[in-house]
């Protein structure tokens, strides 16, 4: 049985899990930072979809002037 490829109806991009997104970058030897995790762990507990998830990576990490 293969997996499907699951893409977003709207813009056509492939859409991946969390889990299949931490194994990508795994590989990559790419980590996460404790900030970020922190900032991702709130955003589950407040119940946020990824819209509004990704909002508030970048209102963190945004350049404060």
């Amino acid at each position: 049985m293969s997996k499907q490829v699951k893409r977003n109806a709207n813009t056509g991009q492939f859409v991946i899990s969390r889990r299949a997104a931490i194994q990508f970058n795994a590989v990559e030897g790419i980590q996460v930072s404790v900030r970020a995790r922190k900032l991702m762990t709130e955003a589950d507990a407040h119940g946020e979809s990824g819209e509004q998830r990704r909002a508030r990576i970048r209102a963190e990490f945004s350049r404060k002037s």
